[in-house]
C-alpha cells in the first residue's frame, strides 16, 4: 500500500474517527495477528 504522498507503507495503519476504528494495510498473516493488533489499538486508546 502507498501513503498519500506515494511512499510505501510497510506496516498497518490505524485511523480513528468518532466511534469507528479502521485498520488499513494489514498484510498476511493479519488474521493470525488480529488479537495482537486489537490489543495494541485498545492500549493506544487507553481503554
Amino acid at each position: 500500500a502507498l501513503d498519500r504522498d506515494g511512499t510505501l507503507v510497510d506496516d498497518f495503519r490505524v485511523h480513528h474517527s468518532g466511534e469507528v476504528t479502521i485498520v488499513r494495510n494489514a498484510p498476511s498473516p493479519a488474521a493470525t495477528s488480529s488479537m495482537a493488533i486489537a490489543e495494541h489499538i485498545v492500549d493506544a486508546m487507553g481503554l
